[in-house]
């Protein structure tokens, strides 16, 4: 978990991705999820990303227009959501923020 304090960090993002030996997504931890398993735990900071992981992230490919994924954002209520080549492999992170930043909306 410390170590993907540091990585979220290092990026100025507000979440990264946990992936599996072959590159493919298995979830997400945001900043808030690493809060939250903090007040929960104490020791959270050497707990394994899979223990405050979300499993089940939104996620977008990159063939969807932004607009369109805004929309999925929005509903949500999250701010990062990964973009996955075909494989589900993770090619980046589309945030809320640069969206409002590149007038998207």
């Amino acid at each position: 978990m410390q170590e993907v304090l540091f990585a979220i960090t290092s990026a100025h993002a507000g979440s990264a991705c946990v992936v599996d030996e072959q590159g493919k997504l298995l979830g997400i931890v945001t900043d808030g999820d690493i809060r939250r398993h903090l007040l929960s735990n104490p020791e959270g900071l050497k707990s394994a990303a899979k223990e405050a992981m979300t499993r089940t992230s939104k996620t977008t490919i990159p063939s969807q227009l932004a607009t369109e994924a805004l929309l999925v954002m929005e509903k949500s209520q999250i701010g990062e959501m990964p973009v996955l080549d075909e494989e589900g492999r993770p090619l980046g992170v589309l945030n809320l923020k640069d969206l409002l930043r590149a007038g998207i909306v």
